[in-house]
């Protein structure tokens, strides 16, 4: 196992990666409405040749082909890795992090991933202090925890009230608010 040493903690690095394979997709630019004969028909077959267009896109987890070439080159599949830093003893535990990611991964499928990999963290007593993840191709967002300070938890008697929708506010569509803004 790799480990590291990330602000004084002692941390496990453990790492995910995939491999992104360029594909070429043929696109038509332009319509053609064909009326009349054959050959008017084979004289905008030969028009719509002259304008295909193509595009790369990306897919991942994709095999390397090599039929896809660029200049003249086969491309090579790029590996993206992303990692995450594991420190035993820190002051949060994994399981504080679950609903969060928990609640993320409900609206956005890939915090779901996430979610469902992490659990597997939950009882060993680890917190991930440094994570780093792929972007793009040559971006990665990282994220480290510096500090953390745990605050007294609210001991106040809250009204039963505390957390209802006031009874004045009302539902409004996504349109009656646009068309709100544009009257003020």
């Amino acid at each position: 196992k790799k480990t590291a040493k990330v602000d004084g903690w002692d941390t496990q690095v453990y790492e995910a990666s995939t491999t992104l394979q360029a594909t070429r997709h043929w696109m038509v630019n332009t319509k053609y409405n064909v009326k009349g004969n054959f050959a008017g028909y084979l004289g905008a077959a030969d028009s719509l040749v002259h304008s295909l267009d193509t595009r790369t896109s990306i897919s991942p987890g994709a095999q390397p082909s090599k039929d896809i070439e660029k200049d003249g080159k086969a491309e090579k599949p790029t590996k993206m890795t992303a990692q995450v830093w594991l420190a035993r003893d820190f002051p949060l535990q994994m399981a504080e992090l679950l609903p969060m990611l928990e609640l993320l991964g409900k609206h956005h499928p890939k915090w779901g991933k996430v979610e469902k990999h992490m659990r597997q963290f939950v009882d060993d007593g680890t917190f991930p202090i440094k994570t780093q993840i792929p972007i793009m191709w040559t971006v990665k967002a990282l994220m480290t925890i510096k500090s953390v300070q745990r605050g007294e938890a609210c001991t106040a008697d809250l009204p039963n009230d505390y957390f209802d929708t006031p009874s004045d506010y009302r539902v409004v569509s996504a349109e009656e608010k646009h068309q709100a803004n544009r009257r003020a």
